[in-house]
């Protein structure tokens, strides 16, 4: 169940950034809690929440219009992802496309690794 919620450090970003929006379920809001003692994720709340990976994803195309996609890449069988950006530069607007790299194994290893290029951008502007 871990891998679907973000890494303490991305969770720390994101509260920076500004995240606030939770997924809402049942009236429950879901997500887990990472204690800073045990470095592990828990169902009591000790330290800071840890949002879903998919509300990451949501939180970075919403209020920064960046989207990243992970996808297999079928000619080598690795994993790629694609960073977009929400191009206003012409009366139409299109999403383009500013980032691109490709070459690892596992999908969740890819997905970790566009979380952080995404904080990345967003931390520079």
């Amino acid at each position: 169940m871990n891998k679907h919620f973000c890494n303490y450090e991305n969770s720390l970003d994101l509260k920076e950034l500004g995240i606030e929006n939770w997924i809402q379920e049942n009236n429950d809001t879901i997500f887990e809690f990472y204690n800073t003692e045990t470095k592990e994720f828990c169902d009591v709340m000790k330290e800071i929440p840890a949002p879903l990976k998919t509300q990451a994803f949501d939180f970075f195309r919403k209020k920064f219009k960046l989207k990243g996609d992970v996808t297999h890449a079928t000619s080598n069988g690795t994993y790629t992802y694609t960073i977009w950006k929400w191009n206003y530069d012409n009366n139409i607007g299109k999403w383009e496309r500013i980032g691109c790299l490709n070459s690892w194994f596992e999908y969740e290893e890819a997905e970790q690794i566009c979380i952080d290029k995404l904080i990345e951008l967003t931390k520079n502007k």
